[in-house]
């Protein structure tokens, strides 16, 4: 049985429509990869404006030089493809590197060593025979929710405009819409964290906790969807799932969503290389639920 609950045209910063955010993990060239990056693709041709792919050929960039499954050494290639067609496509960089001693905790990697992700992304010889393409931005991952870094995060949003200029699209994952506040004397705002990128992952997680266990803070309801997005996973494989999870994260107040019925059953796994049992739905529906949200 479904509620229907009207939303105000105001809660949604990107032209009063949301749009799917997608972590393209997937290598093109093998198992899910054709089928995820074809749809990409697909849906990029069609609605270019509501479309961002996440991609990571190495975990990042890789050392030197973008996989050729990618892009081939004669410039083309299912990257090239899904750039061309006019969607946006921002490079995968992780903020923070997994410890397991003395305790199981993630430690935060030096300025430097993101910078120099960074300037692999935004070097012409990175892309092989194809120079001229660039990404649309950088989609940072394993971000701390601690206020005292927020002065780590404006530097290097400050290194992407640099390289690129002020329209590229920066994307911080907390993966919680909560923060804490560190040992510094002089921790930022809440709302200094939250505007420091251009959009932050307010939640991901599996469906379960998508649907029991969230918690927002202020901010989430009041910096406009296009600042903020949410993941979810794990998802159960029916459309009517999949609809009421869109509905919830657009109530939440998300402007960049995606929802996935993939699975992480280890946490070598990603839950983002297939493409979704309901992917032509979502695509689809998604439109739809703009002014009015239907919960299960």
């Amino acid at each position: 049985v479904g509620i229907a609950l009207a939303l105000s045209s105001s809660a949604f910063a990107v032209d009063n429509a949301a749009g799917l955010l997608v972590p393209a993990y997937a290598n093109p060239c093998c198992g899910q990869g054709p089928a995820q990056w074809t749809s990409l693709k697909n849906l990029g041709a069609a609605h270019p404006d509501r479309l961002i792919t996440i991609v990571t050929p190495t975990n990042g960039p890789g050392a030197t030089i973008i996989d050729p499954n990618y892009v081939g050494n004669d410039g083309t290639g299912p990257l090239v493809d899904l750039i061309h067609t006019g969607s946006r496509v921002i490079g995968y960089i992780a903020m923070s590197t997994y410890s397991s001693t003395p305790t199981p905790h993630y430690v935060l990697r030096s300025l430097i060593d993101v910078e120099h992700d960074i300037d692999i992304y935004y070097t012409n010889s990175y892309w092989r025979g194809a120079p001229t393409l660039r990404l649309s931005g950088i989609f940072f991952d394993l971000m701390p929710n601690d206020l005292c870094n927020v002065p780590y995060y404006q530097a290097l949003a400050d290194y992407v405009h640099q390289h690129h200029d002020m329209n590229a699209t920066l994307i911080g994952n907390p993966g919680l819409a909560t923060t804490m506040v560190g040992t510094c004397a002089t921790p930022s705002s809440v709302t200094d964290y939250a505007t420091v990128f251009n959009t932050l992952i307010a939640f991901e997680d599996i469906e379960a906790h998508f649907r029991d266990n969230y918690t927002a803070e202020s901010w989430v309801s009041t910096i406009g969807a296009s600042r903020i997005a949410m993941l979810v996973h794990t998802t159960t494989p029916l459309a009517s799932r999949m609809r009421a999870d869109l509905s919830l994260a657009l109530h939440r107040g998300a402007g960049w969503i995606f929802v996935t019925d993939d699975s992480e059953p280890t946490p070598a796994d990603t839950p983002y290389d297939t493409v979704p049992s309901f992917w032509d739905n979502e695509v689809r529906v998604l439109p739809e639920l703009i002014f009015v949200s239907d919960f299960e």
